[in-house]
């Protein structure tokens, strides 16, 4: 199993962490104030709350399977040369398969289906979803722009936009996949 290094706010942790190893706690800030007792579930002893910062904790978070897929996959993609498709293709750009691996670890969870992951002609690479009549395609392109589509098949709905000024919009529909 692999396993990625995260610092992660207390809130992402509840999320992520089940199962994993606790590997330490940044010092508090001199003259920080907080002081919280209860979080997740077990209690931070008051001379560790005062002593350390329990808003962000570091933690070692075993990779998601999803997360190991995808990235092998852009991996792939990034080796192929110009007219991969016998036309006159672009070989996927850098930048998209950076992006495209940054994003999928960001928001990749343990309910999430494994997607496709595919190149397209002109140097983006699309990350999409087909599963429970739901439609999900994030598009990650050569000049480091990135937008998503969604469509819901059972009542209809159809939503698109850009994956940096919606990202409220991207969690919910990402939570869709798996329902």
């Amino acid at each position: 199993m692999n396993f990625t290094f995260h610092t992660l706010t207390l809130a992402t942790l509840a999320a992520h962490v089940t199962g994993s190893n606790l590997m330490s706690i940044s010092p508090r800030e001199p003259n920080c104030s907080k002081s919280s007792e209860h979080h997740l579930g077990f209690s931070i002893p008051p001379r560790l709350s005062q002593a350390y910062d329990i808003e962000r904790v570091s933690c070692l978070v075993p990779e998601l399977q999803v997360i190991q897929d995808v990235q092998q996959r852009l991996t792939s993609i990034s080796k192929l040369q110009p007219g991969w498709d016998t036309y006159q293709s672009q070989r996927p750009s850098d930048t998209a398969c950076a992006q495209a691996k940054m994003w999928i670890s960001q928001y990749a969870d343990g309910t999430m289906p494994t997607p496709s992951v595919v190149p397209c002609a002109d140097g983006s690479v699309q990350i999409e979803w087909h599963t429970n009549d739901v439609n999900f395609d994030v598009t990650f392109k050569p000049d480091g722009s990135s937008e998503f589509f969604f469509e819901d098949l059972r009542n209809s709905e159809t939503t698109d936009g850009d994956l940096i000024h919606d990202v409220l919009d991207v969690r919910k529909l990402l939570l869709r996949l798996g329902n």
